[in-house]
């Protein structure tokens, strides 16, 4: 009985292990896709699809790139490579507000993930 329940624990992960390679993968079609300026975006119900991150900085440029490079970073894990580019993103928005109790900037960057 040990043995069969031992093989059957094999072939369901051996059958599981195509579905975790293709998983991250899977996440890039999660949203439908608009065409735009040569460029292919994310959208939800026709509407762009916004990302968003916060960096904190006692420098404003350096918290902007902070808000940046979370923006990407977390694009990146979520799509993939190819949709975390600042650069490629549409609909770009920087709000930054001075904390005057902690003494640094917290700012926000909003985009809609876009990849060629």
């Amino acid at each position: 009985m040990r043995s069969s329940v031992l093989r059957l624990s094999i072939a369901a992960t051996g059958l599981l292990l195509p579905l975790l390679i293709i998983a991250p993968d899977a996440g890039a079609i999660s949203h439908p896709q608009l065409y735009t300026n040569g460029k292919i975006c994310r959208a939800e119900f026709k509407k762009p699809h916004m990302h968003a991150a916060n960096g904190a900085k006692a420098d404003l440029m350096e918290a902007q790139i902070k808000a940046i490079r979370d923006w990407m970073r977390f694009t990146k894990f979520e799509y993939g490579r190819r949709w975390g580019s600042w650069a490629l993103a549409m609909g770009h928005k920087m709000t930054c507000d001075f904390d005057g109790d902690a003494q640094v900037w917290r700012c926000r960057a909003e985009a809609q993930p876009c990849k060629r």
